[in-house]
């Protein structure tokens, strides 16, 4: 004998199916979409000049601007080392890879964020990690050292964000990735 199915059942077996369904395109989503935190999707960056990327000088001209001087300063260990000031503020590419920048005005920002003239605790406002915070009473300055995640660059990448005592205002930063 067959057994007749009512509207409710039926109702109830399409509700069943849905809630299923969305569950598996929710796991999918997931799966295939993974969550990082924050800091680790954190890239540092000025201009859209990311830290520890390779650029040509067009590329670098592009995102900045026409810079007061390019200088080649090959080193004892690399002979293409290029630095490209703005004003008080320099970039410098080693084998192309934008390796250190500093800044000691406001023109530039990190991250569209941080720049020279805010507050020091405007740092916070990036994310990451505060490594080390040295304080210098005598010459009235303090250094935060940063970096958005713990083995950003492979630990050799970090932002160094001078600033003075009495004020607490950045008057420099410096990012720094250590050469091998």
């Amino acid at each position: 004998m067959k057994r007749k199915v009512t509207k409710m059942q039926k109702k109830g077996y399409r509700s069943v199916f849905m809630k299923t369904t969305k569950t598996v395109f929710f796991i999918l989503f997931i799966a295939l979409f993974p969550i990082k935190s924050f800091s680790q999707q954190l890239v540092v960056s000025v201009n859209q000049l990311e830290m520890g990327t390779a650029y040509t000088r067009t590329q670098i001209l592009d995102q900045l601007g026409t810079p007061d001087s390019i200088v080649n300063e090959p080193d004892d260990v690399f002979l293409n080392v290029v630095k490209y000031k703005y004003g008080n503020n320099t970039f410098t590419t080693v084998e192309g890879e934008l390796c250190f920048i500093t800044l000691k005005d406001s023109t530039f920002s990190f991250n569209g964020i941080l720049r020279v003239g805010q507050n020091k605790n405007t740092i916070t406002q990036m994310g990451g990690i505060i490594v080390k915070n040295t304080i210098d009473s005598q010459n009235n300055y303090g250094i935060i050292d940063w970096k958005p995640f713990e083995n950003y660059l492979n630990g050799y990448g970090y932002m160094s964000v001078f600033y003075n005592l009495n004020t607490n205002i950045i008057y420099r930063i410096e990012f720094t990735i250590i050469l091998p």
